[in-house]
């Protein structure tokens, strides 16, 4: 059971969190349970893995869409690039995940018009 003691816990080889792998889960639920683990359990979204990818690359490339609209809220994760130089919305581009692609550009446009 996902704590505020174990949320943020990394797998040793990997360096994965709880949070990554909800993030990459299409199931039902997913969204709200991302929202629970970062509000109430302190669950960090930013914590990368191994690969320089954080919770938002994870729904990117699992094509998570439950997942990338809750974690675009995080716009700190909008800009963050791997190991390889990419951001999540190039994973999104690069898996062919169209539809995560389209979520994470309006939440790109909705920053810049905020700013």
């Amino acid at each position: 059971s996902l704590t505020k003691k174990n949320c943020n816990y990394q797998t040793k080889e990997d360096r994965w969190t709880p949070l990554m792998i909800l993030s990459g889960l299409g199931a039902k639920g997913t969204g709200s349970a991302i929202r629970q683990a970062i509000k109430e359990l302190g669950a960090n979204p930013s914590i990368t893995d191994k690969d320089g990818w954080n919770a938002l690359h994870w729904a990117a490339f699992h094509g998570s869409a439950a997942g990338a609209k809750e974690l675009v809220k995080e716009k700190r994760l909008l800009s963050v690039k791997d190991k390889e130089g990419l951001t999540p919305l190039e994973t999104a581009r690069k898996e062919k995940n169209d539809t995560i692609a389209a979520i994470i550009e309006a939440a790109e446009t909705e920053t810049k018009k905020s700013k």
